[in-house]
């Protein structure tokens, strides 16, 4: 990562104790921009003593540093006075050891001192020095490595990031940053030069990936990333999730690219950034920090997930830009690897393919920067090339036969690979193997190699798959149908990705084990006579067909191979059956010829969509004979059908609304070559916008978006045809209808283009809104095929276009559809600003006043209302949406049944916020609501009315209470979410055998539900509160649990979801509290041992009299005194990292721990001393016992 990004981009922070203007450095920004000034005169008589008055300050000595950190001037000046020397020394100051071997241990001390530091003293020399170090590791090679060595990167990692004043679930919260006393833009840059340093680590210094990784580093990127996708997109947040992203790429082994696939948003910022620094004459951006260099190689990284490569299609132009404009050979070296790994996406393959880059790479494979560069070049060339490759005839010398054995292999296997080598050769097998056979150009090697193999022998591994090269040797071997034989030579490797496909399709054989006999002779009997040595062959032709060519076919009765356009139809019978494997369904080619079935072979080439919708009906659509027909009479004949009296009766009906429309769409008989018709014109739409295909497009889409508002058989008929699919993962991620393109004013070249496109991806939303409304069984389809991943990109990306009103709209068409995907435990995707929630506002408002209730932009009251409801469930969103509470009352008070029930959904949802609370409480509303808990007629909703006046009104909530004023019946009432209802019956059952009574929803619930859940909370003596995600995320159980609160009921918390801790309000309830962990069913046993342990507890009066129990249970304590003796053990082994010094605390207890802890907090210069002398414990060892101990809490 390069240098901070200029100061132009973040706001200039304050950095000195002292607040005056007068006194404050400058940012270590501003650094980046001194090339030519020397810096203040009174730096220069300082130049020499610098390191030697850094020396001075000795580590542990506040006072000293007091002193130090007060002469902020000074402080910056020494860094300030380093950085021009790198200057003017053209950046090779930092690799002198002797001026910079004392910055890390500075470093390290400042780190120190600000853990331990409450009142930010020491914060302005953090933020200069991080600045500093980010700078410093990202010019050298060396600092970064010493760095690494000095335990910087363990401190930053283990205890500095994890610091509350830099948690990133704060970072952006203004109370916050009050309470802690450091403003937003400090913390950021701070938190920004961390994972700086470390992505310059990892990126100079291959060899510290390993370590790292056992560091916990990648788990840290990854949680790092969680919580930033939490926070709502503003530039800050997504650069500092795209330092995590660059240091993920150095991180991740092959296995692992689901961890880098992201955003479409995340991937545009670091093309963004690519794209800034190919226009500065260093290709470094100033703008952003970051080089073209280091942005490419983590582009290659990135581009290794198969979803990312379809979202980096669309920006390839950049990547050829870079290759063309390289400064140097290892620029044009990452931008060759990046064209290499896309080239393996039809996609990225079909743009490499264009002329003018062809030419280029051409070029680059001839006069390229090095070597290297020019054989890259040829490797991607190759990969793009070899669908159409015909290898031209090769002829062969006598004594030698075509059709070799080809040993494919990673070179990190090689000692195993030519021991099979060598067996094959003395069994008289023609072996093939790049270390004897390599001649001239390597990729040229390789094609021929293969080409001319008659079976390839992949000996596959890790290292294997992760190699470009062997997945280009593996994947035309399987793409020339060679056959092939995998040879397993990693022990306990099991292949995956695009290796997995080739290799568990097939017999593979085991070399890694001791029975190695047995495998050769395994490899022999699948080899059989192929590549073997013939000394008596006659020299003849290898002819290799071309890939699209006319394919043949050797019948099993016949050897002489015929052209497949000769075929009869008992040929293709015979094909069809026993090649194809397709007996059940042969008699569908009972009439089949050899040239139909090579249209049929042309129709799955030229559009596949039209292909396989064909192949699952009944091979006797309309298209398929337009297919047979000639490319010029095609046009013609689908316009024809597209235009038939079905389709403009059908349309005309939509506009004139005479018919029931709902009885047409819904007859299969009518609609059931749509589907087809729908993918075949996108198809062609997507290679060519003729006029003709436009008007076709719009007049489809326009008929789908009717159809399926009406119709839900219509809905599922297209999704389960693969439109949805197709919409979703071809054409709404496909550049031509770039949200980009479409919004940014600056790329509007053609507006009667734009509208055509706007409109259509309004159309296209609002047919997949139509299909989640009326179908609820195919939210959960919809939804897996990416649909809300593509909804969310949609919302950040019309973010950056506030201005336009179709972003605007965009946006809020997107959380309408959203709606329908989320569950309980997704609302936070649906936070929004205030601009969006008064637009849908004005919508609901406008569709209050039309005669039918819908809005002019589409949208019917009740679904406003649907997705006004999802939103409501932010908390966030909440308190921006109490203007919605007039509005809804007018819903109430003249709607029909639905919008009613709508309606008040939304007003139970809001009810959970204080200042709607407060709106809703106005006389009239009250009013309004007592009315209809007493008269309404339907008993669901009367139950809604209550639970909105039970939130509301506390005269309501004590009338019903005193109503309910019983002595106990219940020992126990069970809360909890539905998901989680097979175990909480299950403890139930068991309290129960134990004699407990215990009240249940399920058991006890009659009448009015909010009447029910009150009696059940206020007649049971515990409230057993089952908690989980989904548990916090539902509006019911969170009354239950604030109404068992308020009561002060014994609460007892059971986790059912691992590794939940409970947060917001949640958290507050529980914290003080000891709960059970019931999240593993295995354990259940002890689970409920540990229960019925804290029921023991908690009936006593006086608990601090009950001993802890020493037995193992699932009951977690935080507090140091309740523990046992070999949980203080485990504490010092485990999480203090002491294992091989625990033998010294064997029996330790937990006062004896606190106690440690009182020590290390007085004085830890003395303790960490104490624990190096004494007991022989290693300095860093010793700093993270010290820190383990501050971190110890007690209840």
């Amino acid at each position: 990562m390069g240098s901070a990004p200029s100061k132009k981009n973040f706001t200039q922070p304050k950095s000195s104790s002292d607040s005056s203007d007068n006194n404050k450095p400058e940012d270590l920004d501003s650094i980046t921009d001194i090339a030519v000034d020397s810096g203040p005169d009174e730096y220069e008589a300082e130049k020499i003593p610098i390191i030697e008055r850094l020396k001075l300050v000795q580590p542990f000595d506040r006072k000293a540093w007091l002193e130090y950190a007060s002469q902020s001037k000074t402080v910056f000046g020494d860094f300030r006075i380093l950085w021009e020397q790198n200057v003017k020394a053209q950046r090779n100051v930092f690799n002198d050891i002797k001026i910079v071997s004392d910055i890390p241990k500075l470093f390290n001390t400042v780190l120190e001192m600000f853990f331990l530091d409450d009142d930010n003293f020491s914060f302005p020399i953090v933020k200069d020095l991080t600045g500093f170090m980010h700078n410093a590791s990202h010019f050298s090679s060396k600092f970064s490595k010493m760095i690494f060595n000095e335990g910087c990167v363990d401190l930053i990692m283990n205890r500095i990031i994890s610091n509350w004043r830099l948690a990133i679930e704060t970072l952006f919260e203004s109370d916050f940053n009050e309470k802690c006393g450091i403003s937003i833009n400090d913390r950021f840059q701070v938190l920004f030069g961390y994972y700086g340093i470390l992505h310059n680590v990892i990126r100079h210094n291959s060899e510290t990936r390993i370590p790292l990784r056992s560091l916990g580093l990648l788990e840290k990127v990854n949680t790092c990333i969680e919580s930033l996708n939490k926070i709502k997109s503003i530039a800050p947040a997504e650069f500092l999730k795209l330092s995590c992203y660059f240091i993920l790429a150095y991180l991740i082994t092959e296995g692992e690219q689901d961890l880098v696939e992201t955003s479409r948003l995340t991937l545009t910022y670091i093309v963004t950034i690519l794209s800034s620094a190919l226009k500065y004459e260093n290709h470094h951006s100033s703008d952003f920090g970051f080089d073209s260099e280091e942005t490419l190689l983590a582009i290659n990284q990135l581009a290794k997930s198969d979803k990312n490569k379809e979202i980096l299609a669309g920006h390839l132009k950049l990547i050829f830009q870079a290759m063309n404009e390289a400064l140097n050979e290892t620029e044009q070296q990452h931008a060759l690897n990046c064209l290499w790994t896309l080239s393996f996406n039809e996609k990225c393959r079909d743009y490499i393919k264009r002329p003018t880059n062809i030419r280029n790479l051409e070029n680059v494979s001839k006069q390229g920067k090095s070597i290297a560069c020019q054989r890259l070049a040829n490797n991607v060339l190759f990969e793009v090339r070899k669908a159409d490759k015909i290898i031209e005839e090769i002829n062969t010398q006598a004594g030698e036969i075509k059709g070799h054995v080809m040993l494919s292999y990673s070179w990190k296997f090689k000692s195993i690979v030519f021991k099979i080598r060598d067996f094959l050769r003395s069994k008289q097998y023609n072996v093939w193997i790049d270390v004897d056979s390599m001649k001239g150009s390597t990729i040229d090697c390789m094609a021929e190699a293969v080409e001319n193999s008659s079976i390839v022998i992949v000996c596959f591994s890790h290292k294997y798959k992760e190699s470009t090269p062997c997945r280009s040797e593996a994947e035309y071997a399987y793409h020339l149908k060679k056959e092939i034989i995998p040879v397993k030579v990693e022990k306990d490797y099991k292949a995956d990705g695009w290796l997995g496909f080739i290799v568990n399709t097939r017999l593979w054989i085991d070399f890694t084990k001791s029975e190695v006999s047995v495998a050769y002779e395994k490899l022999l009997n699948q080899l059989g006579s192929k590549g073997k040595r013939n000394n008596n062959a006659v020299p003849r032709k290898a002819v290799i067909q071309e890939i699209k060519a006319e394919p043949s076919y050797q019948s099993n009765t016949n050897s002489e191979t015929k052209s497949v356009k000769d075929w009869t139809e008992k040929d293709v019978q015979n094909f069809i059956i026993n090649e194809c494997g397709l007996k059940k369904y042969g008699y569908h080619f009972k009439n089949c010829s050899g040239p139909e079935l090579l249209e049929l072979k042309r129709l799955s080439e030229l559009s596949p969509g039209s292909f396989y919708s064909s192949i699952k009906t009944d091979l006797g659509l309309p298209l398929i004979d337009a297919r047979q027909s000639t490319k010029s009479d095609w046009p013609e004949q689908i316009k024809n059908f597209a235009t038939d009296g079905l389709f403009v009766a059908l349309l005309t009906e939509w506009k004139t609304r005479q018919l029931p429309l709902e009885d047409i769409f819904s007859n299969t008989d009518l609609i059931r070559d749509l589907p087809t018709l729908f993918i075949d014109l996108h198809e062609r739409f997507l290679i060519k916008e003729t006029d003709f295909i436009c008007s076709a497009i719009e007049d489809i889409c326009i008929f789908f978006l009717s159809a399926t508002h009406y119709s839900s058989v219509f809905c599922k008929r297209i999704f389960q045809d693969g439109c949805i699919e197709y919409m979703i993962e071809k054409v709404l991620s496909h550049s031509l209808l770039s949200i980009d393109n479409l919004l940014n004013p600056q790329k509007v070249k053609n507006n009667n283009l734009l509208n055509f496109k706007s409109a259509l991806i309004f159309r296209y939303i609002g047919i997949l809104h139509n299909i989640l409304r009326l179908n609820e069984d195919l939210r959960i389809p919809v939804k897996n095929l990416g649909t809300l991943d593509l909804m969310i990109d949609m919302i950040h990306q019309s973010v950056y276009y506030t201005e336009s009103e179709a972003s605007r709209f965009l946006k809020v068409f997107c959380y309408i559809t959203l709606a329908y995907l989320l569950d309980e435990t997704e609302v936070n995707l649906m936070q929004t600003c205030l601009q969006t929630l008064n637009f849908i506002r004005d919508m609901l408002k406008r569709g209050l006043e039309k005669a039918d209730h819908q809005s002019e932009y589409g949208f019917y009251v009740d679904e406003t209302l649907h997705a006004i409801n999802q939103l409501a469930k932010n908390d966030d969103n909440k308190k921006l949406m109490k203007g919605y509470i007039p509005l809804l009352f007018r819903v109430i008070e003249h709607s029909n049944d639905v919008e009613e029930r709508c309606a008040l959904d939304c007003l139970y949802t809001l009810s959970f916020d204080d200042e709607c609370k407060t709106v809703i409480k106005k006389e009239g509303y009250i009013r309004i609501l007592q009315k209809l808990s007493e008269y309404h007629t339907n008993t669901d909703r009367k139950d809604i009315v209550k639970a909105i006046l039970w939130e509301i009104d506390e005269k309501y909530r004590k009338e019903l209470t005193l109503s309910n004023k019983q002595s106990k019946k219940f020992d126990f009432m069970l809360s909890y979410q539905w998901q989680y209802q097979k175990v909480v019956m299950k403890i139930s059952n068991s309290l129960k055998s134990l004699g407990y009574k215990v009240w249940l929803d399920i058991e006890q619930m009659n009448g009015s539900t909010n009447e029910a859940m009150a009696y059940g909370i206020e007649s049971s003596t515990m409230f057993i509160m089952c908690f989980s995600r989904s548990y916090k995320n539902s509006n019911n159980c969170r009354r239950e649990a604030v109404y068992a609160s308020a009561l002060n009921k014994v609460i007892i918390p059971l986790r059912m979801e691992k590794y939940y801790q409970g947060t917001g309000w949640l958290g507050i309830i529980i914290g003080d509290k000891l709960w059970v962990d019931f999240s593993d069913l295995e354990k259940y046993q002890s689970s409920f041992k540990g229960l019925t342990h804290q029921i023991d507890i908690l009936k006593h009066k006086d608990h601090s009299n009950i001993p802890i129990t020493t037995n193992p249970s699932p009951i977690e304590s935080n507090n140091p005194l309740e523990w046992p003796k070999d949980k203080v053990h485990d504490f010092i082994k485990n999480d203090c990292g002491l294992k091989e010094y625990s033998y010294h605390f064997e029996d330790l207890t937990g006062a004896e721990l606190l106690t440690y802890k009182t020590l290390c907090q007085e004085n830890l210069n003395n303790f960490l001393l104490s624990l190096k002398d004494d007991l022989k414990i290693p300095f860093k060892n010793a700093m993270k016992f010290s820190t383990s101990l501050r971190q110890l809490k007690t209840d």
